[in-house]
């Protein structure tokens, strides 16, 4: 699907975010795990964004980056499938295909943890407003009720939900390194890269607790908070090679990118800025 995303080479191993995900906290950095209990959206809960623009989960259980290096793969499978066939259209994946693509380690355990984790993302629905008057109301997959067997090899049907595909055809999504992504492990650095990817320009300055909203950590002990936060933007910036990843003493997250020119196709370095979601800079 390399013309359907305007790339001149497709995606090749990496991936596509569109802005609405990766600036609206869908995808939250809480390791939900222990204690921590999953938020289920039995009513509408907010995410926090920036700007004027606002977004809630409408359905499903709270999606993490767990979810999120499911998702990134799912859409790389979908956007590397031959350029003539619909992305609307079906498509095939195989669990353990997926967990090697990600790394991940094969046997029970995972497989049920790839198994709930797509589960999540075909139960999650959302709604962004912009201040633009622009509103968006999306599904993330949908899963076939009953997986099949070919060559002792287990696959699922899978379909991308339209109103979120539709957020690839503008130029309100942006791409994902996996050269970068793999390096990093830390659920909060996975969640600063997908937001500071988004944004062409030198990013603004903002609060460190406007970060903590953003990646879903605002229930956090704020020393304890700053912490990982610093600890984050460390393994931020030695996967990414950006001059400056930093929490300043005044409590600002001040990040300063290199451009990655070599690495992006003419078609991306000629798109023009999106229309969406707004940067906001926030002091």
């Amino acid at each position: 699907m390399g013309n359907y995303l305007n790339l001149e080479h497709g995606l090749g191993k990496n991936s596509a975010v569109p802005h609405i995900l990766a600036r609206t906290g869908v995808f939250s950095s809480q390791i939900y795990r222990g204690p921590t209990k999953r938020p289920i959206a039995t009513l509408p809960f907010k995410l926090h964004t920036f700007g004027d623009s606002t977004a809630s989960q409408t359905a499903g259980q709270r999606l993490d980056q767990s979810d999120a290096d499911v998702f990134y793969e799912l859409i790389r499978t979908l956007f590397s499938r031959d350029t003539s066939i619909d992305p609307l259209l079906p498509f095939e994946i195989e669990p353990q295909a997926l967990l090697a693509a990600m790394k991940r380690k094969k046997g029970g355990k995972t497989n049920a943890l790839l198994d709930t984790s797509l589960r999540r993302l075909s139960q999650a629905k959302f709604e962004v407003n912009e201040k633009s008057g622009r509103k968006y109301n999306f599904g993330i997959v949908t899963m076939s009720a009953a997986p099949t067997t070919c060559s002792n090899s287990i696959f699922i049907s899978m379909e991308i939900d339209p109103q979120l595909l539709r957020l690839y055809t503008s130029d309100g999504w942006t791409l994902l390194l996996k050269s970068e992504r793999n390096k990093l492990r830390l659920p909060i650095s996975k969640a600063l890269y997908a937001y500071y990817r988004t944004h062409r320009a030198q990013p603004h300055a903002h609060k460190a607790t406007t970060i903590k909203n953003l990646v879903g950590r605002n229930g956090m002990d704020e020393t304890k908070w700053r912490t990982q936060l610093r600890a984050a933007l460390c393994e931020l910036q030695s996967a990414t090679g950006w001059a400056t990843c930093e929490l300043t003493d005044a409590g600002h997250v001040v990040v300063i990118k290199k451009c990655h020119t070599q690495q992006l196709s003419a078609s991306e370095k000629s798109k023009k800025p999106p229309p969406s979601i707004s940067d906001a800079y926030d002091i």
